[in-house]
């Protein structure tokens, strides 16, 4: 995660819908703790789930409870899970 300004600099900034923008820019910024924490958790689930039942459920159902728990957007989780390498 890094700085607004930093991640402004960057270029990943494009054409996108403005809501998904919104949340994507305060997913770096404003609510990073919360992003980091879920996907902490989302990194445990996953690893477990994968090895206890794997291919019963998606990364991204896991990710739907585990972003509801923490009041964040589902799919800036799963892209940001995808990035780190799940």
């Amino acid at each position: 995660m890094q700085s607004f300004k930093k991640y402004k600099e960057s270029g990943m900034v494009s054409e996108a819908p403005t809501g998904k923008l919104i949340k994507r820019m305060m997913a770096n910024t404003v609510q990073k703790k919360r992003y980091n924490a879920a996907l902490k958790v989302l990194k445990n689930l996953w690893t477990r789930k994968s090895k206890e039942k794997p291919g019963r459920h998606g990364l991204e159902y896991y990710a739907s409870d585990i972003a509801n728990q923490y009041n964040i957007d589902t799919r800036v989780l799963v892209g940001i899970a995808k990035k780190a390498g799940l």
